[in-house]
């Protein structure tokens, strides 16, 4: 079919490059797919009784007959693991051929999305409750068995790059998974916001290896929603009445406290990765931050500079930064945006914010949004067409490079 792209965006079809997408499987196709290991994980997902009838984004799917669903107009509003796509990667070419993306980065859904989830919160008995043996060596073990199943998807076609999940405890480990990931055909990792990396900072000078790595493969390394962890010890702030009964996306809630602070990990991590010399040692190294909203951006960039221009003189540390933070930033990292952001106003209150902004959409999850080519194109295209090609293409080269 012909690309449903609107007007203003007609000059870019099959270009478009879209920097967070998910495989979507129904539970009902996990073990077929992965094995009886996971099968725990699938029934945790039973007990509730819910269906993908009452939440699109809910992997229970009792009617699933296959990936059967036509590539019609209706594709750019559909969502959830009927919709086309979802499962069958031939079928998510056509997606991407009718909506005029070129290429994609694809995270996560079912085991690894949330053996991931598992994994990271193995610790905290309200995620999950009805696993309660071994809940870190099954989230382990469902995120190791993805890892394998990647390895053979990455080789289906150059147009879709799918993430792999790393969560290991030692600096070794990490090193280790992303060599295997690597030397597989992996050109993309996911890496939770909320935790050190195998256990230190993502500064450190232990993870120079990773790092150089990742940047000599040209591997884009990236933090996406749902693998946040726990930056702050306590849970205790989201325990108000007022943030109590509130859906749940499944990678997050929707509560005003947790949707105010999700960004808040993210921050934390990609603030390390500046101030702490990453960037300035690994000047190659491409970085993503994918689905937390990008509001948080432009004020960071600004207060990154204003204590470096303030104090920067105070600075003896032979690893301290020659350029400003903001500089580092922009030179190495891209942020996806959710639809209902005023991006337009973020653009005219930060300059440089142009060009770390890259589209999204989030295909097939509910929380990307319906028609968001259109949506989206509304809100810049006042700031004319080189700020459109930025943010639908130019800029994704960076995590998704030779692609467009």
């Amino acid at each position: 079919m012909t690309t449903l792209l609107p007007e203003g965006l007609a000059h870019l079809s099959g270009r478009i490059l879209d920097v967070d997408s998910h495989e979507m499987m129904p539970l009902q196709v996990w073990e077929d797919t992965f094995g009886p290991e996971v099968k725990p994980l699938a029934d945790a997902w039973l007990q509730g009784g819910e269906t993908a009838d009452t939440d699109k984004n809910h992997p229970n799917v009792p009617e699933f007959e296959g990936d059967n669903v036509p590539v019609d107009k209706e594709v750019l509003i559909s969502k959830g693991s009927l919709a086309p796509g979802a499962v069958d990667y031939e079928r998510r070419i056509e997606v991407m051929d009718a909506m005029g993306v070129g290429a994609q980065l694809m995270f996560p859904g079912s085991v690894g999305l949330y053996g991931t989830v598992l994994r990271v919160n193995h610790d905290d008995s309200s995620m999950f409750p009805g696993i309660t043996d071994n809940r870190a060596q099954l989230g382990s073990r469902c995120v190791e068995l993805y890892q394998d199943y990647l390895l053979d998807v990455q080789k289906f076609s150059s147009r879709i790059v799918p993430v792999a999940p790393i969560v290991e405890d030692t600096v070794d480990a990490v090193i280790a998974t992303a060599r295997r990931l690597i030397d597989g055909g992996i050109r993309a990792i996911w890496l939770p916001a909320g935790l050190p990396v195998g256990g230190v900072s993502p500064a450190s000078l232990s993870l120079d290896p990773l790092w150089t790595m990742c940047a000599d493969a040209d591997v884009t390394v990236t933090l996406h929603i749902g693998g946040d962890g726990r930056l702050l010890a306590s849970t205790a702030w989201e325990d108000a009445e007022a943030f109590q009964g509130f859906r749940s996306l499944g990678e997050f809630s929707v509560d005003p406290y947790s949707t105010t602070n999700l960004h808040i990990p993210f921050q934390n991590f990609l603030s390390v990765m500046v101030l702490g010399g990453v960037f300035a040692r690994h000047p190659t190294l491409r970085f993503g931050v994918i689905e937390v909203g990008a509001h948080w951006v432009g004020p960071l960039m600004e207060t990154m500079d204003l204590w470096h221009k303030a104090m920067g003189h105070f600075n003896t540390n032979p690893h301290k930064l020659e350029e400003l933070p903001s500089t580092y930033l922009v030179n190495n990292s891209r942020v996806s945006f959710f639809h209902f952001e005023p991006v337009d106003v973020y653009i005219d209150r930060y300059p440089g914010i142009e060009n770390v902004l890259a589209f999204s959409t989030d295909y097939p999850h509910v929380e990307g949004g319906k028609d968001v080519f259109r949506r989206i194109h509304a809100k810049i295209e006042r700031h004319g067409k080189a700020i459109v090609d930025k943010i639908f293409v130019d800029n994704a080269r960076l995590l998704l490079p030779n692609k467009a």
